[in-house]
């Protein structure tokens, strides 16, 4: 595609945001932009529209599928000044969408929501009792087995940490069988 089609094509999409099959064209127009970039045909007419099309952050984040360099600090120099003109002028943008990337469920945790957590574990710990051993009853040994087991293989960690707690190994990846199965072979 040549600088006119990439000017025309560039503010087209700059006058109709969401239109149908609005986000290929994007895709395609910058990843074509960038490449004429690379190969220093592209212009400085056509560079003040892409950066104007960059500065959402749905458009940045669909953008950044097909331009790897610009979903971080690029590793390599650039050889062009026109793509160092794009990473300046959208770095603020890039830097929000690296923070939602890198926002955990921790971040969201409030007080009710960690109880309601602990509540459903010790759900899941009576229904692991019931359905290993028929009942609930067990011993402390027992108790801290199932914990860590929980803890390393279902990933339900509650908000106290059980992986510190120690052992007794013949528990630990033993033999679980409910114990009306232990008697009867006993």
């Amino acid at each position: 595609m040549d600088t006119p089609s990439l000017f025309e094509a560039t503010t087209e999409l700059n006058r109709r945001p969401k239109c149908s099959d609005w986000s290929s064209k994007v895709q395609l127009l910058c990843e074509r932009f960038w490449k004429a970039c690379e190969d220093g045909t592209a212009t400085a007419d056509v560079l003040e529209p892409v950066i104007a099309l960059l500065n959402d952050r749905d458009t940045m984040m669909l953008v950044q599928l097909v331009i790897p360099e610009l979903r971080g600090t690029p590793t390599e120099p650039l050889n062009s000044p026109y793509k160092a003109a794009i990473l300046r002028a959208t770095e603020s943008i890039r830097a929000q969408i690296v923070r939602v990337e890198s926002t955990t469920q921790a971040d969201y945790d409030s007080a009710l929501y960690r109880a309601e957590k602990d509540i459903y574990y010790e759900a899941e710990m009576h229904r692991v009792k019931l359905l290993l051993h028929h009942n609930n009853a067990f011993s402390a040994a027992e108790e801290r087995a199932l914990h860590l087991l929980m803890a390393l293989n279902m990933a339900l960690v509650p908000a106290v940490s059980h992986a510190a707690l120690p052992i007794d190994s013949h528990l630990y990846g033993g033999d679980f069988r409910s114990r009306a199965s232990k008697k009867q072979e006993g």
